[in-house]
């Protein structure tokens, strides 16, 4: 299992997660994940603390084969109120900028951070980074965590150096993390993701409830992607356009994901359509007016976007949900033909792309026979001139 590291939500003021932990035997001492992270601590999670903000925590290690129980080791953790947290966060944004390498885009990450912070419950905030901090020498880590918490570049360094974040590398827009499927597959820049991870505050909000008496509502954290100042982007756009869907057909899922490419070519999103059934899809593809609306609006929307965030559009297709579960049956037939084929937007058929692109070939071929008649012509010239200067150089023709 990966090693994580945890930013908390806390109704008491404190870093130390024993405590956390034993309190919860108390009513009323929930309290909330905000948000984890694997192997690193992201950018915004330090930006919320001060050098003054850690307090010492003893870690306690498992009991050995024998029983044994290795001594505790004194660390610091960082902990502080929301209100305070929200404060050093405004003050934040010029490191988002530095980071990203653009301001538009560090912005993003920025009021992503913002939201989430004035979103949350309960009155304090810590990190604990025990797991991520023990993997190797506990000191010089928590040596960096302390040189990350000024705001100048030796601060960023460590910044970029805790969050696991490459320099050079533009990181996806946080749009791309929450609402674009990605695989293992050269389909899109994996290091452009992880710095993006890297300047994600994250979305967790689970909560580690105490026992006893339970509370009555558990507040579910609000997502920056759903603000209206962060729209239209790939959520909006999807849930907008599955409603009008809806309206035609009785079932419809969308995919946002990117469509395989040349390793040297630029990522390309693609949009899969999905009804529930063939007639479904059938009656979707061929109804006019859902056609004019996607290639429209729709289309210019998501390429637009695409374009801010540094990718291209490839387009869409719409597959019944039946043919595409074909896939995970050993039939990749039907998966390939909106996977591998390049989809042009705007472009909308009921008929396989493949076979569409199949026929063009045979059309072609009967078009263009194989072989070209010029260089032919041009080798004809070139044995004829041969010969003639032979037949010269050899006297066998006079001057």
């Amino acid at each position: 299992m990966a090693n994580r590291t945890h930013l908390l939500n806390t109704p008491i003021l404190t870093s130390d997660p024993y405590l956390l932990a034993a309190r919860l035997s108390e009513p009323g001492t929930d309290y909330l994940e905000v948000a984890e992270a694997v192997y690193k601590i992201p950018v915004p999670w330090l930006l919320c603390f001060r050098r003054e903000d850690f307090l010492p925590v003893t870690v306690q290690f498992d009991e050995d084969e024998e029983g044994d129980a290795p001594a505790g080791v004194e660390v610091f953790f960082p902990v502080t109120s929301v209100e305070k947290a929200l404060e050093n966060m405004t003050q934040s944004l010029p490191i988002f900028e530095a980071i990203a390498g653009d301001a538009k885009l560090g912005k993003m990450f920025w009021q992503n951070a913002m939201i989430t912070l004035r979103g949350l419950p309960l009155p304090y905030l810590c990190i604990n980074p025990i797991e991520v901090m023990f993997m190797g020498d506990h000191a010089p880590y928590m040596e960096s965590m302390f040189a990350a918490m000024g705001r100048d570049d030796i601060a960023v360094r460590n910044l970029m150096d805790l969050s696991a974040y490459e320099p050079g590398v533009r990181p996806y827009p946080p749009d791309v993390l929450y609402n674009v499927a990605t695989k293992a597959d050269d389909s899109y820049d994996e290091n452009r993701l992880q710095n993006c991870v890297a300047l994600d505050i994250g979305y967790s909000s689970f909560w580690i409830k105490s026992t006893g008496e339970q509370r009555a509502h558990y507040e579910e954290l609000v997502s920056f992607i759903d603000e209206p100042d962060v729209s239209p982007n790939f959520r909006t756009l999807k849930n907008e356009l599955t409603e009008i869907a809806k309206a035609r057909v009785k079932s419809v899922m969308l995919h946002l994901g990117f469509a395989q490419k040349d390793e040297a070519s630029p990522e390309r999103l693609k949009l899969l359509i999905c009804p529930e059934t063939e007639a479904d899809c059938n009656l979707l593809s061929n109804e006019k007016s859902f056609k004019e609306i996607l290639d429209g609006h729709f289309c210019n929307s998501f390429k637009k976007l695409c374009q801010e965030y540094g990718f291209s559009w490839a387009g869409y297709v719409i597959r019944s949900e039946e043919s595409v579960k074909k896939r995970f049956t050993g039939d990749y037939s039907i998966y390939n033909e909106w996977v591998y084929t390049t989809v042009e937007a705007p472009r909308v058929s009921a008929a396989p792309i493949v076979a569409r692109d199949k026929e063009s070939r045979e059309q072609l071929e009967k078009k263009v026979p194989e072989g070209s008649p010029f260089w032919e012509i041009i080798f004809i010239i070139v044995v004829l001139i041969l010969m003639l200067w032979l037949a010269l150089s050899t006297g066998f023709i006079k001057r």
